[in-house]
Protein backbone atom coordinates (compact mmCIF):
# COMPACT_ATOMS: atom_id res chain seq x y z
CA UNK A 1 0.00 0.00 0.00
CA UNK A 2 1.43 3.33 -1.06
CA UNK A 3 2.60 5.93 1.81
CA UNK A 4 -0.17 8.00 0.27
CA UNK A 5 -2.95 5.82 0.82
CA UNK A 6 -2.31 4.93 4.68
CA UNK A 7 -2.07 8.29 5.63
CA UNK A 8 -5.41 9.06 4.94
CA UNK A 9 -6.73 5.33 6.34
CA UNK A 10 -6.15 6.32 9.69
CA UNK A 11 -7.11 3.12 12.10
CA UNK A 12 -9.54 3.37 14.54
CA UNK A 13 -8.95 2.24 18.08
CA UNK A 14 -11.03 -0.75 17.90
CA UNK A 15 -9.63 -2.20 14.83
CA UNK A 16 -5.83 -2.09 16.79
CA UNK A 17 -4.45 -4.78 19.11
CA UNK A 18 -2.00 -4.55 22.04
CA UNK A 19 -0.59 -7.97 23.14
CA UNK A 20 1.47 -8.25 26.50
CA UNK A 21 3.27 -11.26 26.42
CA UNK A 22 4.12 -13.19 29.94
CA UNK A 23 5.29 -16.23 31.70
CA UNK A 24 4.94 -17.58 35.11
CA UNK A 25 7.49 -15.36 37.20
CA UNK A 26 9.77 -18.43 38.77
CA UNK A 27 10.21 -19.79 35.15
CA UNK A 28 11.39 -15.87 33.67
CA UNK A 29 13.36 -15.53 36.68
CA UNK A 30 15.40 -18.84 36.39
CA UNK A 31 15.64 -18.39 33.00
CA UNK A 32 17.49 -15.05 33.43
CA UNK A 33 19.87 -16.22 36.36
CA UNK A 34 18.04 -14.31 38.68
CA UNK A 35 16.85 -15.29 42.70
CA UNK A 36 13.83 -17.37 42.46
CA UNK A 37 12.70 -16.66 45.97
CA UNK A 38 9.83 -15.00 47.26
CA UNK A 39 11.27 -11.14 46.49
CA UNK A 40 12.24 -12.48 42.84
CA UNK A 41 8.63 -13.42 42.14
CA UNK A 42 7.18 -10.66 43.65
CA UNK A 43 9.23 -8.11 41.55
CA UNK A 44 9.07 -10.42 38.64
CA UNK A 45 5.16 -9.87 38.91
CA UNK A 46 5.37 -6.12 39.64
CA UNK A 47 6.66 -5.91 35.75
CA UNK A 48 4.22 -8.23 34.15
CA UNK A 49 1.52 -6.31 36.41
CA UNK A 50 3.28 -2.59 34.98
CA UNK A 51 2.93 -3.77 31.90
CA UNK A 52 -0.17 -4.85 31.84
CA UNK A 53 -1.43 -1.36 33.63
CA UNK A 54 0.37 0.42 30.94
CA UNK A 55 -1.27 -1.33 28.03
CA UNK A 56 -4.58 -1.00 29.44
CA UNK A 57 -4.36 2.66 29.66
CA UNK A 58 -3.77 2.87 25.81
CA UNK A 59 -7.51 3.08 24.95
CA UNK A 60 -7.05 -0.14 22.28
CA UNK A 61 -8.26 -3.72 23.13
CA UNK A 62 -5.29 -5.21 25.01
CA UNK A 63 -5.21 -9.21 25.87
CA UNK A 64 -2.54 -10.76 28.21
CA UNK A 65 -1.05 -13.99 26.95
CA UNK A 66 0.45 -16.18 29.21
CA UNK A 67 2.23 -19.28 28.32
CA UNK A 68 -1.06 -21.21 28.17
CA UNK A 69 -1.93 -18.74 25.45
CA UNK A 70 0.77 -18.43 22.93
CA UNK A 71 1.15 -21.28 20.79
CA UNK A 72 4.45 -22.28 18.77
CA UNK A 73 8.03 -23.65 19.59
CA UNK A 74 10.23 -20.56 20.27
CA UNK A 75 9.51 -17.11 20.76
CA UNK A 76 9.64 -16.15 17.03
CA UNK A 77 6.82 -18.46 16.24
CA UNK A 78 4.79 -17.52 19.26
CA UNK A 79 5.06 -14.27 18.20
CA UNK A 80 3.90 -15.02 14.63
CA UNK A 81 1.11 -17.07 15.00
CA UNK A 82 -0.63 -14.26 18.01
CA UNK A 83 -0.01 -11.81 15.11
CA UNK A 84 -1.90 -14.21 13.09
CA UNK A 85 -4.74 -15.07 15.44
CA UNK A 86 -5.73 -11.40 16.22
CA UNK A 87 -5.31 -10.23 12.52
CA UNK A 88 -7.72 -13.19 11.99
CA UNK A 89 -10.25 -11.89 14.51
CA UNK A 90 -10.28 -8.87 12.60
CA UNK A 91 -7.93 -6.34 13.97
CA UNK A 92 -5.97 -4.27 11.42
CA UNK A 93 -2.94 -4.11 13.31
CA UNK A 94 -1.26 -5.56 16.18
CA UNK A 95 0.99 -4.39 18.72
CA UNK A 96 3.18 -7.28 20.36
CA UNK A 97 4.39 -6.03 23.88
CA UNK A 98 7.53 -7.43 26.15
CA UNK A 99 6.76 -7.48 30.01
CA UNK A 100 10.34 -7.34 31.31
CA UNK A 101 10.74 -3.01 30.98
CA UNK A 102 11.13 -1.49 34.23
CA UNK A 103 10.97 1.89 32.17
CA UNK A 104 8.02 1.27 29.57
CA UNK A 105 4.83 4.13 30.39
CA UNK A 106 2.14 5.16 29.04
CA UNK A 107 3.37 7.52 26.74
CA UNK A 108 5.32 5.14 25.08
CA UNK A 109 2.50 2.99 24.02
CA UNK A 110 0.90 6.44 23.27
CA UNK A 111 3.07 7.03 20.37
CA UNK A 112 2.62 4.06 19.08
CA UNK A 113 -0.42 3.25 18.54
CA UNK A 114 -0.32 7.15 17.27
CA UNK A 115 2.67 5.76 14.97
CA UNK A 116 0.69 2.89 13.15
CA UNK A 117 -1.96 5.64 12.21
CA UNK A 118 0.49 7.06 9.29
CA UNK A 119 2.78 4.25 9.77
CA UNK A 120 2.89 0.39 8.51
CA UNK A 121 5.14 -0.47 11.39
CA UNK A 122 6.82 0.49 14.60
CA UNK A 123 9.83 -0.54 16.69
CA UNK A 124 10.54 -0.21 20.35
CA UNK A 125 14.45 -1.05 20.53
CA UNK A 126 15.84 -2.24 23.36
CA UNK A 127 19.63 -1.73 24.48
CA UNK A 128 20.62 -5.43 23.64
CA UNK A 129 19.65 -5.09 20.20
CA UNK A 130 16.25 -6.66 20.62
CA UNK A 131 12.61 -4.61 21.04
CA UNK A 132 10.27 -4.62 23.33
CA UNK A 133 7.61 -3.50 21.55
CA UNK A 134 6.73 -4.91 18.10
CA UNK A 135 4.02 -3.03 15.78
CA UNK A 136 2.94 -3.77 12.45
CA UNK A 137 -0.14 -3.43 10.16
CA UNK A 138 -1.98 -6.60 8.64
CA UNK A 139 -1.87 -5.49 5.22
CA UNK A 140 2.38 -5.53 5.73
CA UNK A 141 2.59 -8.46 7.51
CA UNK A 142 4.89 -11.21 6.09
CA UNK A 143 5.10 -14.88 8.05
CA UNK A 144 8.57 -15.46 6.73
CA UNK A 145 10.13 -12.06 6.95
CA UNK A 146 9.18 -11.58 9.94
CA UNK A 147 10.24 -15.29 11.30
CA UNK A 148 14.11 -14.69 9.97
CA UNK A 149 13.99 -11.21 11.67
CA UNK A 150 13.19 -12.72 14.59
CA UNK A 151 15.58 -15.45 14.38
CA UNK A 152 19.32 -13.71 15.11
CA UNK A 153 18.03 -12.32 19.05
CA UNK A 154 20.91 -9.91 19.08
CA UNK A 155 20.04 -8.55 15.57
CA UNK A 156 16.31 -8.43 15.56
CA UNK A 157 16.01 -4.61 15.63
CA UNK A 158 18.19 -4.18 13.16
CA UNK A 159 16.21 -6.88 11.12
CA UNK A 160 13.23 -6.12 10.89
CA UNK A 161 14.26 -1.89 10.84
CA UNK A 162 15.46 -3.50 7.58
CA UNK A 163 12.21 -5.08 6.45
CA UNK A 164 10.01 -2.49 7.73
CA UNK A 165 11.72 0.23 5.92
CA UNK A 166 11.17 0.38 1.78
CA UNK A 167 9.69 2.40 -0.74
CA UNK A 168 5.83 1.07 0.66
CA UNK A 169 6.36 0.64 3.97
CA UNK A 170 7.64 2.97 6.64
CA UNK A 171 8.70 2.23 9.89
CA UNK A 172 8.60 4.48 13.38
CA UNK A 173 11.29 3.80 16.02
CA UNK A 174 10.40 4.72 19.31
CA UNK A 175 12.95 5.58 22.36
CA UNK A 176 15.48 3.02 23.40
CA UNK A 177 14.52 1.09 26.69
CA UNK A 178 16.04 -1.30 29.10
CA UNK A 179 15.03 -4.87 29.32
CA UNK A 180 15.94 -6.98 31.87
CA UNK A 181 17.36 -10.25 30.40
CA UNK A 182 19.90 -10.97 33.10
CA UNK A 183 21.48 -9.99 36.16
CA UNK A 184 24.00 -7.46 34.36
CA UNK A 185 21.22 -5.66 32.69
CA UNK A 186 19.25 -6.02 36.15
CA UNK A 187 23.01 -3.93 37.73
CA UNK A 188 23.00 -1.83 34.60
CA UNK A 189 19.39 -0.43 35.35
CA UNK A 190 19.86 0.11 38.73
CA UNK A 191 22.40 2.32 38.03
CA UNK A 192 20.41 4.69 35.95
CA UNK A 193 17.94 4.98 38.30
CA UNK A 194 17.20 8.31 39.68
CA UNK A 195 17.85 7.90 44.09
CA UNK A 196 14.13 7.82 45.16
CA UNK A 197 11.51 5.18 47.25
CA UNK A 198 10.72 2.72 44.40
CA UNK A 199 9.13 -0.25 45.54
CA UNK A 200 10.28 -1.99 41.88
CA UNK A 201 13.73 -0.61 42.25
CA UNK A 202 14.30 -1.42 46.22
CA UNK A 203 13.27 -4.62 45.46
CA UNK A 204 15.88 -4.53 42.39
CA UNK A 205 18.41 -3.80 45.31
CA UNK A 206 17.48 -6.79 47.15
CA UNK A 207 18.01 -9.06 44.31
CA UNK A 208 21.06 -7.47 43.34
CA UNK A 209 22.52 -8.12 46.93
CA UNK A 210 20.65 -11.25 47.06
CA UNK A 211 22.68 -12.72 44.19
CA UNK A 212 26.10 -10.77 45.47
CA UNK A 213 25.84 -12.03 48.75
CA UNK A 214 24.27 -15.53 47.46
CA UNK A 215 22.57 -15.27 50.69
CA UNK A 216 19.16 -17.12 50.80
CA UNK A 217 17.59 -16.66 54.37
CA UNK A 218 14.86 -14.91 55.51
CA UNK A 219 17.11 -12.45 57.20
CA UNK A 220 17.14 -10.33 54.00
CA UNK A 221 13.60 -9.22 54.72
CA UNK A 222 14.93 -6.74 56.96
CA UNK A 223 17.01 -5.14 53.90
CA UNK A 224 14.30 -4.24 52.36
CA UNK A 225 11.89 -1.31 53.40
CA UNK A 226 7.84 -1.61 53.29
CA UNK A 227 5.04 -0.54 51.15
CA UNK A 228 1.41 -1.04 50.29
CA UNK A 229 -0.07 -2.66 48.19
CA UNK A 230 -3.04 -1.26 46.22
CA UNK A 231 -5.03 -4.73 46.26
CA UNK A 232 -6.93 -6.31 49.38
CA UNK A 233 -5.72 -9.05 48.95
CA UNK A 234 -2.00 -9.45 50.83
CA UNK A 235 1.28 -9.17 48.62
CA UNK A 236 -1.43 -9.69 45.10
CA UNK A 237 -1.56 -6.42 43.77
CA UNK A 238 0.68 -4.19 42.39
CA UNK A 239 2.79 -1.70 44.62
CA UNK A 240 2.17 1.89 45.44
CA UNK A 241 4.74 3.69 42.55
CA UNK A 242 5.91 6.31 44.94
Amino acid sequence: MPLSNLSKNHLKHSEIAILVFSRRAKKELLAKSLPANHRGLEWAESLHRRAARVASSSGVYNFLLSENDQIGEGLPQRLCNAFEEYFALGFKAVIALASDVPELSKAHIAAAVDALQTNTAVLGPTFDGGDYLIGISESHYARMDMLAALADKEKVHVSLLSKFQSEESSCRVLPTLRDIDNLRSLQQWLKERPLRKNALVQIGLLLLRIEENRSWDSKVDSYLPQYQFLSGLSRRGPPVWI
